[in-house]
């Protein structure tokens, strides 16, 4: 039984760290804009594309 308990802890460890790892990510897409939205560069160039 003592494994069986080991087994589910590290579990909710793995579990508890995917979590806080999802939870940076999503801080970091916060700090540095959404990289799904093209940048303000490829915007301004397809803005350029278009005029001429």
């Amino acid at each position: 039984m003592a494994i069986l308990a080991e087994t589910r802890k590290k579990e909710r460890e793995r579990e508890r760290r995917k979590k806080e790892r999802e939870k940076e990510k999503e801080r970091r897409k916060e700090r540095k804009g959404d990289p799904s939205k093209p940048s303000t560069f490829w915007r301004n160039l397809k803005v350029l594309d278009g005029l001429s």
